[in-house]
């Protein structure tokens, strides 16, 4: 509660990081009730502070509808914005909107796009989609060994979804295409611009 209470007085003085973690403890009820509309009133102050980090979260809570009710445009334009400045997660929930033409038109293109910089950035969901995207040829052309790559890379994050995305992949690769996309997974590091 003590944190809560110099968090929430440098908020109250206009600090832009005590604002983002005071609508934090409110998102999550740490030390304090939960309460969406005072997460949501200090995530807006922090934004409009420029205040990356408080976007991202601001477009989740209007992608869910928690407090509010859900907007798929209104989260659309709080993730683009967070996107914009480059936070991995926003770019990653662009991806996805435009992959599932939520609060915008539905675009392959735009989806890889999107979620080529977040992978990019070491985002394993990320790198699970675009995987998917090149296993299928939607938004990019289809290549086996780059969609291995990226599975192959997400997995050694842990990401549950893409170890079972790889083994169903591999049904359908030669052994050249998978020692390929092995290599080529074990030379990439994150901040590494992925093949094409």
């Amino acid at each position: 509660m003590e944190a809560f209470g110099w968090s929430h007085k440098a908020a109250t003085h206009g600090n832009a990081k005590a604002q983002y973690i005071v609508g934090l403890m409110y998102l999550v009820g740490n030390g304090i009730p939960q309460n969406y509309t005072e997460t949501r009133k200090w995530f807006r102050r922090a934004a409009a502070q420029g205040d990356v980090h408080a976007e991202y979260p601001l477009g989740q809570m209007s992608y869910h509808g928690d407090g509010v009710p859900q907007n798929y445009t209104e989260a659309f334009k709080l993730y683009r914005k967070a996107a914009s400045q480059g936070d991995p997660d926003a770019e990653y929930a662009v991806g996805v909107m435009y992959d599932k033409g939520q609060g915008v038109p539905q675009n392959f293109e735009e989806a890889a796009a999107w979620y080529r910089k977040s992978a990019d950035q070491g985002n394993a969901d990320a790198q699970n989609y675009l995987a998917s995207m090149y296993y299928a040829g939607l938004g990019v052309p289809q290549n086996y060994v780059v969609a291995y790559m990226l599975l192959n890379i997400a997995a050694a994050s842990g990401n549950s979804n893409a170890i079972k995305n790889r083994d169903l992949i591999l049904t359908k690769m030669t052994q050249a295409q998978v020692a390929k996309g092995q290599e080529l997974s074990l030379k990439w590091k994150p901040g590494m611009p992925l093949p094409e």
